[in-house]
C-alpha cells in the first residue's frame, strides 16, 4: 500500500525535513526516471531481487538491503527475480542534504541495514500520525523522519 503526506509550500518553509510518502510491501513494477524525482528516497529490500541503475551506475538489491536516492538524479530501477518487494519512505525539507551529509550518506547508492526491522518500526509510526490533525502530524512526520534518518546511520 502506498500513503502521501501533503503539506503545504507555507509549511515546507516551516518545517525544512518532512516524509511525503510511504509504501509498505509493495510489488516494485519496472521505473524508469530519466529527470529523477523531486524529492528523497529510501527503500527497504523486503523479498526478492531487484536491479537499480543511478546515475548510470548499476547495482543489485536484496532482501535486507537498501537504496538512497537524491532528488533529480537519473535513475531506473527493476525486479530480477519474478517478485521484488520493497518498502520505502520518500521525504523532502531545505535541511535534508545538509543533514544527510552529516550523517555519512553522501551521495544515492545501495547501503546495508544492520537492523532489519528499521523500517517496519517506522512505517508503524507513521500510520498512526494518519489519523491527527494535519498541522500536528505535520510537525511529527518531521520529528520521525530526522529520526529515522538518524537511526539509519548508526
Amino acid at each position: 500500500m502506498i500513503y502521501t503526506f501533503r503539506i503545504s509550500e507555507k509549511r515546507k518553509q516551516e518545517i525544512p525535513l518532512s516524509i511525503t510518502l510511504m509504501g509498505i510491501e509493495h510489488h516494485q513494477e519496472p521505473i524508469n526516471r530519466p529527470q529523477g524525482t523531486s524529492f528523497f528516497q529510501w527503500f527497504y529490500c523486503e523479498k526478492g531481487t531487484g536491479e537499480v541503475i543511478i546515475n548510470n551506475k548499476r547495482s543489485l538489491i536484496s532482501e535486507g538491503q537498501g537504496i538512497l536516492i537524491y532528488p533529480n538524479e537519473p535513475h531506473s530501477y527493476c525486479a530480477v527475480q519474478e517478485e521484488w518487494i520493497v518498502s520505502f519512505i520518500g521525504f523532502e525539507g531545505s535541511n535534508c542534504v545538509e543533514i544527510l551529509k552529516t550523517l555519512h550518506m553522501h551521495e544515492s547508492g545501495v547501503y546495508h541495514f544492520a537492523q532489519k526491522n528499521i523500517f517496519r518500526n517506522y512505517q508503524d509510526k507513521i500510520l498512526n500520525l494518519k489519523e491527527k490533525p494535519r498541522r500536528l502530524r505535520e510537525k511529527e512526520l518531521s520529528v520521525l523522519c530526522y529520526d529515522f534518518l538518524l537511526t539509519l546511520s548508526e
